[in-house]
């Protein structure tokens, strides 16, 4: 058998088998070269898919990074606009000045304010302090209007007060009640979660309710963190709470319409952040009528505000004098014996030449109004607590004739002057209202001029008489761009 002339066995088989043809040589090597040109393009083809998977995964990150960058870059220019309305609310001059005492529609100052310069990248950054504002006219998307400004959480049901000044729950109750689509079962529920005590109410849920469920958990019995906890009440529903405008920009967008109409929910209506400091409009701290340090002297603190015949006035009742109603008639429907500036005086003199004692105290400076002083018949005045649905008319009659830079309307004494409430009226719900806010909701949005990514984010700010706290703080990116904004 022989072997193939291309594997020889020896050298002398190879010289007897002749010379190697050239062409058998050529054709040998013309097949490694082939089997080489094969594996060089298979690794280079690889190379290339490489370096392209790699060039392609450098660009995805830059362009990631681009646009993290630009998305930090309008989060930050939406947090300028948290501080800007801060600084513009806590200082006096700025309020009263550049906002004209009026921050809840000022486009001049919170509409695309600009950040940077127009060189910068996508024209500069921008942020507008934006709020949903109820015009209280019509219904629906109709009774809402985009405004540049804040919106006064003060103006709002305060849940954590309200159970505060009657841990009974009923004033809270009544006023849950309310609020559209309230019922018995939630109103109870509520007043369960934030009073102090385990006792459920007829229609509520305590403890027991709660430590039932799937996933257990205990009733607070005490005051909501944030109103966002009351979605851990029975029967409070993210609709109900927060409405079908989901993105909270005042309209009905595709998507929101779950066939029950436009709705703000409940929180346009409640808040638990709300702080009363008691200073007069100048920010003047006020004199405390019921002050027993200034009675045993020469009352001159109240002499200095009030002038001496209105201290004088004071002063005598808080020492146990009478007061009667200007035209009322004394015991045996005879009239009051009324005292002029002078007897006053001397009487209060008098009073205070020896031991003065306090035995009474003010509970409201409007229980001296169309009174006089009368000696020494007693009359006791009472006041009506609560507001009738046309006490509520004749507030909302009165409210679109009042000017916020107006002094007369930085307390709630409007309410006698400009809605006529009675005065006895106003006493029974003094300590439920004010004239005026220390604490503000600000939702600012944090954009770029030329387009680009959007930010919003909501703060709650307490002014804190000019030194501004951040007590609530949310992004609301998530939410999308929601409003068409001034660039």
């Amino acid at each position: 058998m022989k072997s193939p002339a291309f594997l020889p066995c020896s050298r002398d088989a190879q010289r007897s088998a002749g010379p190697v043809p050239r062409s058998a040589i050529a054709s040998r090597l013309h097949g490694r070269s082939a089997y080489v040109l094969v594996v060089v393009l298979i690794v280079i083809v690889v190379l290339s898919l490489v370096a392209y998977r790699f060039t392609d995964a450098m660009s995805a990150e830059a362009e990631v990074a681009h646009r993290s960058r630009e998305a930090a870059q309008a989060r930050a220019h939406a947090v300028s606009g948290i501080h800007y309305a801060a600084g513009m609310l806590a200082d006096a001059n700025a309020l009263n000045g550049t906002l004209g005492g009026n921050p809840f529609d000022a486009p001049a100052a919170f509409s695309g304010v600009k950040l940077g310069t127009d060189r910068d990248p996508r024209g500069g950054g921008r942020f507008s302090v934006v709020s949903v504002a109820d015009t209280f006219s019509g219904s629906g998307e109709s009774r809402y209007a985009v405004r540049y400004g804040v919106t006064d959480e003060g103006g709002k049901l305060n849940i954590n007060a309200l159970i505060q000044l009657d841990d009974t729950g009923e004033k809270l109750h009544d006023a849950l009640m309310k609020l559209p689509d309230m019922t018995e079962d939630i109103a109870d529920a509520v007043v369960d979660w934030v009073d102090p005590d385990d006792d459920q109410r007829t229609s509520g849920a305590e403890s027991g309710y709660y430590s039932g469920l799937a996933n257990p958990y205990l009733c607070k019995n005490g005051p909501l963190s944030s109103l966002e906890e009351l979605l851990l009440v029975r029967g409070v529903t993210p609709r109900l709470l927060f409405g079908t405008d989901r993105n909270r920009n005042g309209v009905l967008d595709p998507g929101e319409d779950d066939g029950g109409g436009f709705s703000r929910g409940w929180s346009d209506f409640l808040t638990i952040y709300g702080r009363e400091v008691d200073v007069d409009s100048a920010g003047t701290p006020r004199i405390n009528v019921n002050d027993d340090e200034d009675v045993p002297g020469t009352n001159a603190k109240l002499a200095a505000v009030l002038g001496q015949d209105m201290a004088d006035y004071l002063t005598y009742y808080r020492l146990g004098g009478k007061t009667k109603k200007a035209g009322s008639t004394g015991t045996g429907g005879k009239p009051p014996v009324v005292v002029g500036a002078d007897q006053l005086r001397a009487a209060v003199e008098a009073k205070l030449a020896g031991t003065p004692i306090p035995s009474k105290a003010v509970k409201s400076v409007l229980s001296f109004a169309n009174t006089q002083i009368a000696l020494p018949r007693p009359e006791v005045l009472a006041g009506i607590p609560g507001l009738t649905d046309a006490d509520v008319q004749a507030i909302q009659s009165a409210r679109p004739n009042l000017s916020p830079t107006d002094p007369a309307t930085t307390t709630g004494a409007w309410l006698v002057t400009q809605a006529n409430l009675t005065v006895d009226k106003f006493k029974g719900i003094e300590k439920y209202v004010t004239g005026r806010t220390q604490v503000y909701r600000v939702h600012s949005v944090g954009y770029f001029a030329t387009g680009g990514p959007v930010a919003r984010v909501e703060a709650v700010i307490d002014v804190n008489q000019g030194h501004p706290r951040i007590v609530y703080f949310r992004d609301l990116t998530d939410l999308g761009r929601g409003f068409e904004l001034a660039r």
